[in-house]
């Protein structure tokens, strides 16, 4: 059986052991690939000269409580250089009065602390099916003032998404290949009328960008925002490192990768 078919049927057939089993796999490999090239000591000398307040972008304000991050590296979020690609995405729905935000595979809370502090208003809805990460994005909202209004959760089923999808609503999912299982607008209708931002992981699945196009292409204009490459020069912070180092700590260290910017057609109450 081809591995990404086998990762689709574990998905469908046991979808929180699969996702714990991906993350944890993840993080493995990621903590013995981040060592092999001295990652932990970039992030060292980085935070003992600029502290664990990320520095551009967004978030920028939002704080760390500790050197910790779980399925991405640490540095480019701390920069602000992470995920800067969606930077134009987030100004412009930040526009919008959210009602509901969900995060789906929240990991250690870059997005779901930073939408809190952006959007005090919204209720934060974060999901991640590592037990590891929900006490890592407790924390982190801990630190940050806004536990109140993120609330850390398990698996994002459709039986809850149901329930917490009320009102306008924003969709961020990362779920490291279960995108075709979460974003299901006949399981849970109100995904017609939100907002979504996915990022889609087609090196494991190829039919991932496809399946949700189909999915929501009658209800929602569809984007795709494609991974670059970070300049190192655009970040001072980093300039005592080497040359060589500067390169390591802005990059992402992932597959060539992308986003789909769904946003819905109509509002909430006309679909109603």
């Amino acid at each position: 059986m081809p591995k990404n078919l086998a990762w689709k049927l574990l998905f469908s057939l046991a979808p929180e052991y699969a996702g714990k089993l991906q993350r944890e796999r993840l993080r493995a490999h990621d903590d013995r690939f981040a060592a092999s090239i001295g990652l932990p000591q970039i992030a060292s000398a980085y935070i003992e000269r600029n502290g664990m307040a990320v520095r551009h972008g967004v978030f920028a304000g939002m704080s760390y409580p500790d050197g910790k991050s779980t399925g991405s590296v640490l540095v480019p979020k701390l920069l602000g250089s992470y995920e800067v690609e969606l930077e134009p995405v987030w100004k412009s729905l930040f526009t919008s009065d959210y009602d509901t935000i969900v995060d789906v595979g929240c990991a250690e809370g870059y997005y779901a602390v930073g939408f809190a502090r952006r959007r005090p208003a919204s209720h934060i809805f974060a999901y991640d099916t590592d037990e590891h990460a929900q006490e890592l994005c407790r924390t982190m909202a801990t630190h940050n003032s806004v536990l109140g209004t993120v609330d850390v959760r398990g698996t994002a089923t459709s039986d809850e998404l149901n329930q917490v999808l009320t009102g306008r609503s924003l969709i961020l999912c990362d779920c490291e290949g279960a995108e075709i299982l979460v974003l299901d607008p006949v399981a849970v209708p109100a995904m017609r009328s939100s907002d979504i931002v996915v990022e889609v992981h087609d090196f494991l699945d190829p039919t991932i960008t496809p399946t949700l196009r189909q999915r929501f292409s009658a209800t929602h204009e569809i984007d795709y925002v494609a991974s670059v490459a970070k300049n190192p020069d655009d970040y001072p912070e980093i300039s005592f490192l080497s040359a060589e180092d500067q390169e390591k700590a802005v990059n992402e260290f992932r597959p060539q990768q992308g986003w789909l910017v769904m946003r819905a057609k109509t509002s909430p109450s006309s679909t109603s």
